[in-house]
């Protein structure tokens, strides 16, 4: 499956998406819907871990017009902070494009991006607003 979805630590305070290689609307969706099932078994925020390293996608799939609905719609009401890790230099630009034409949808994440483990556990750790 090209998104895996599983908490990313034992006190499940965090969800970890992993994507690897290039995915469809459909399984992007049912990765989300997954996501959200997990949160809703817990009574907290739980932050979300994107691990993008091995995903593969077209720049200008994510960002038509036919798909914005999926970039502003697809966070449940008890996300905390979104890490992006290991993104790329094209995911950069989506992410900045993101930011451009969802500007209140970025600000209400808390956004990271984080290169290493470490860079993860540190911004889950911190009760700073990013």
């Amino acid at each position: 499956m090209p998104i895996t979805v599983d908490w990313y630590n034992a006190e499940k305070t965090a969800l970890l998406y992993i994507y690897d290689g290039r995915w469809t609307w459909n399984e992007f969706d049912d990765a989300v819907a997954q996501g959200n099932a997990l949160m809703q078994s817990v009574p907290y925020m739980v932050h979300v871990v994107l691990d993008l390293q091995a995903i593969s996608v077209s720049l200008t799939d994510v960002i038509s017009v036919k798909n914005r609905e999926h970039i502003t719609n697809l966070t449940s009401p008890k996300q905390g902070k979104l890490i992006l890790h290991k993104i790329n230099p094209a995911l950069q630009f989506v992410a900045s494009t993101v930011q451009r034409i969802a500007p209140v949808w970025v600000a209400s994440r808390n956004m990271v991006f984080t290169n290493n483990r470490e860079e993860i556990e540190d911004a889950l750790a911190s009760e700073e607003v990013f």
